[in-house]
């Protein structure tokens, strides 16, 4: 199945940001100092993390200006500097839409790879679901939905706006940020690629978050973009349920989904029963 071109709607005209080159929109992007970042993160504060993941660690800074960002310092191991690069034109190219995270500036030196992104008020989805403001702010129904079609949207925008489409690579909670009106928005875009029209299917090493990873993509390194629907069902799933992709009950490991297939077979509703 993949997602509705319906789904998409910006007041945005997109059509000239996909086709120009991506290397003429850098100007878009501040380029920070590495001086500047410490500055606004107190030297890279440990009381400052608000997210550390496969990615980097994301701490929360002040700008001079006083507005709040977020600066995501990567593993420079893994990004080296062609990579980093190439992850920068990607997100420059479709940060345009109102449900992609759009990025603020980076900075590049011999030792780091550091993205500063709009700080994001209500975190992240898996932050929501399970983390501390989980009890403190639950998810209601509407909002639920708002969340859904927001992680649609964008993704539709990556899958049928872009020319070339964008595979994601890695759709999951941990990759939806929620601003203060908790709209949703895609990011993460570490492992993102472009597909040409001849790459329905591209065979590669498999990445990205275990137990949102497409079964044909696991298996044979398939990618297309039918994995990023998969990775987006999952994380239906857990908005419904409020329970992970893999999920402990008892001495027994559930993966989400298989349970809920049987569940339905069974014509039971109850995940517990």
């Amino acid at each position: 199945m993949i997602l509705s071109k319906w789904l998409y709607n910006s007041d945005v005209n997109l059509s000239w940001a996909v086709k120009e080159d991506l290397k003429t929109h850098l100007g878009l992007f501040k380029r920070f100092t590495l001086q500047e970042l410490q500055v606004a993160t107190d030297n890279f504060r440990k009381t400052n993390i608000v997210d550390d993941d496969g990615y980097g660690t994301v701490y929360r800074g002040k700008l001079a200006a006083d507005s709040l960002v977020a600066v995501m310092r990567l593993d420079a191991d893994k990004y080296e500097r062609e990579y980093f690069q190439a992850v920068v034109d990607l997100i420059n190219y479709i940060c345009f839409h109102r449900n992609i995270l759009g990025v603020i500036g980076f900075c590049m030196t011999s030792k780091e790879r550091i993205l500063v992104y709009p700080f994001m008020a209500n975190g992240t989805l898996d932050t929501c679901l399970r983390g501390s403001s989980a009890s403190k702010h639950p998810l209601n129904w509407p909002t639920r939905m708002q969340i859904a079609l927001g992680a649609a949207r964008g993704l539709s925008f990556l899958h049928e706006r872009c020319d070339p489409k964008i595979i994601h690579g890695d759709v999951e909670p941990s990759s939806i940020f929620l601003d203060e009106e908790f709209e949703a928005v895609l990011g993460n875009f570490y492992i993102a690629r472009q597909m040409g029209y001849k790459d329905d299917d591209i065979t590669e090493i498999v990445r990205g978050s275990f137990g949102y990873i497409a079964p044909e993509y696991a298996l044979g390194g398939k990618l297309s973009e039918k994995c990023d629907v998969f990775g987006y069902g999952m994380t239906l799933l857990e908005l419904i349920t409020g329970l992970e992709s893999l999920t402990r009950i008892n001495e027994n490991v559930f993966v989400l989904k298989d349970r809920v297939e049987q569940l339905l077979k069974e014509k039971r509703f109850c995940y517990y029963s």
